[in-house]
């Protein structure tokens, strides 16, 4: 590479950083809870608002499938949701009973929304 290619490909990846940390920020400060899962529902991303309203750290439920936020048989559904995301289509916010640490059922208004990446997929 000469060292105009290299210079601008540095200065694309710092602008992505950049665009990453600012969004990290955002998610971590926010009031609403927010969790990123894989299109399989593996917890990836768990911010602190999430934190306080199920009871659980982010380390607690990395790596676990989403499932262990509802009540038993919830499963069925949240597959479900995943299937519709994945397949293009949308899913309008809705009521959905949460199990939360201390095993308390609370009510929430949830929303989903499919991340994609350069090519369109679902991620």
């Amino acid at each position: 590479m000469t060292g105009d290619v290299l210079a601008e490909v540095r200065a694309a990846l710092n602008q992505a950083l950049d665009r990453e940390a600012r969004l990290a920020t955002i998610i971590a400060t926010l009031p609403e809870a927010i969790y990123i899962t894989s299109v399989e529902g593996t917890i990836q991303t768990w911010n602190p608002a999430a934190q306080k309203l199920f009871g659980y750290r982010h380390d607690e439920v990395e790596g676990l499938h989403v499932s262990i936020l509802g009540p038993s048989g919830s499963g069925k559904r949240v597959r479900s949701i995943l299937a519709t995301l994945v397949a293009g289509g949308q899913v309008n916010d809705f009521e959905a009973i949460h199990v939360t640490s201390s095993g308390a059922q609370i009510t929430t208004r949830d929303s989903v929304a499919p991340i994609r990446d350069v090519a369109g997929n679902v991620t």
